[in-house]
């Protein structure tokens, strides 16, 4: 089997569209046995040229493929989207990555309908998607991975919560006001910020910072190793209805807080999903969220509040924080996290969902129930 993969070519560092989702899907691939190409060379694993994830062969095109993919970061030096990959007569899969934020992405224009699969992030499940979409999630990386292995259980970690962000979000100031207001004690707050422009003076973090558009620092994964948690926050609400929330009614962000604020029953969340998140979950951090599934969020397999993460309910924040009233309770909560997102959402389980998505799933029938994709409504 082969997969190509539509990339960005790696610009500067402060302009680079970092394909997160075709490196999670890419490494997964290759650990099956599956060959993959791409339109240009992607993620460079070494400063060695020949560490390349993502070859690019000029002998090997679309297709000639089983898979086409095209990740949204694609258009972000205005190229447009391959006609070899939307077109309807075809003779492999075209899947569509939409890695954007915002309440309406590209997943709705209608040029995406000739895809076979469109992997939605920030997914809502009280919200409409089209036909060829399914909610997905950020998922880790062998980098994410590696980066956060070895650290000690939480109750030898310093009681701090990793809670800087770069970017205000509404959801995030909310719940840091929240949570601020009724953690339990010890628990003290960092607000540190790690600048984007200190870039690391390792060759190979140095590298991966440069093709993560500076999102790659040893420092911070540090931090997170001896931290007891991380606020991961974030995205922005839209009232409970109507259900296609693509209405011109909730174009507006900050209209749409408003709007949700004012609703008695819950608000839905978008923008939801982070590298903070799965970064925490990965280094087994005790990762703070809002209660995911009260607010509509949805991905393949869901985390569970009190299980995997703590999650908050703005409204009654106390049942939730509950869960880790406890060294122990703290230990189970970031352990059990930790292993769920290795086992759902690592390279390998994500590559595995991806194709059984798409019918081609060559594995064994006997899979755990837990891998199994939900509809995306």
């Amino acid at each position: 089997m082969r997969v190509f993969f539509f990339c960005v070519k790696p610009g500067s560092p402060d302009n680079t569209g970092y394909c997160h989702g075709s490196v999670a899907l890419a490494e997964g691939l290759k650990a099956l046995g599956v060959e993959v190409y791409g339109n240009v060379p992607y993620w460079q694993r070494s400063p060695d040229p020949a560490s390349v994830l993502i070859p690019f062969e000029r002998a090997v095109l679309p297709d000639d493929c089983d898979v086409v993919v095209v990740d949204s970061n694609h258009g972000i030096n205005g190229e447009s989207i391959p006609d070899v990959a939307k077109g309807q007569k075809r003779s492999f899969r075209s899947v569509y990555i939409d890695f954007q934020d915002g309440a309406i992405t590209k997943t709705w224009d209608p040029e995406l309908r000739g895809f076979d699969l469109i992997l939605k992030m920030h997914a809502n499940r009280r919200t409409r998607l089209p036909t060829n979409a399914q909610p997905w999630a950020f998922g880790l990386t062998e980098r994410i991975v590696e980066a956060g292995a070895g650290g000690e259980p939480v109750s030898n970690r310093e009681d701090v919560v990793l809670s800087g962000f770069r970017i205000p979000h509404p959801v995030r100031t909310k719940a840091l006001d929240v949570l601020t207001a009724q953690s339990p004690d010890p628990l003290r707050f960092d607000r540190t910020i790690e600048g984007f422009d200190a870039p690391p003076l390792d060759e190979v973090a140095n590298l991966l910072w440069r093709q993560t558009g500076r999102r790659h620092y040893p420092s911070y994964f540090h931090r997170l190793q001896r931290s007891a948690g991380v606020a991961a926050f974030g995205g922005f609400f839209i009232p409970p209805f109507p259900f296609d929330h693509t209405s011109p009614g909730h174009v507006a962000h900050r209209a749409m807080n408003k709007l949700a604020a004012l609703a008695k029953s819950a608000p839905r969340l978008l923008q939801w999903d982070s590298w903070r998140f799965w970064e925490s979950l990965a280094s087994g951090c005790l990762t703070f969220h809002l209660d995911l599934e009260k607010y509509g969020a949805a991905m393949p397999v869901m985390p569970l509040p009190g299980v995997h993460y703590v999650g908050i309910d703005l409204e009654n924040p106390l049942p939730g924080l509950e869960a880790i009233s406890d060294g122990s309770s703290r230990n189970r909560i970031a352990e059990d996290g930790r292993s769920f997102a290795l086992r759902e959402y690592g390279p390998l389980p994500t590559a595995r969902r991806l194709l059984r998505a798409l019918d081609l799933d060559a594995l064994p029938e006997n899979r755990p129930p837990s891998e199994q994709i939900v509809s995306p409504i």
